[in-house]
């Protein structure tokens, strides 16, 4: 079970940090 969870915790920081980088993309877009 530790396993999964931190397989889980590893994809939200994933997520997190793929949000950060579109919100960049965003600004330097416009």
């Amino acid at each position: 079970m530790g396993a999964e969870s931190g397989r889980v915790g590893q994809a939200g920081e994933i997520a997190e940090e793929a949000k950060l980088a579109g919100v960049e993309g965003v600004l330097q877009a416009l």
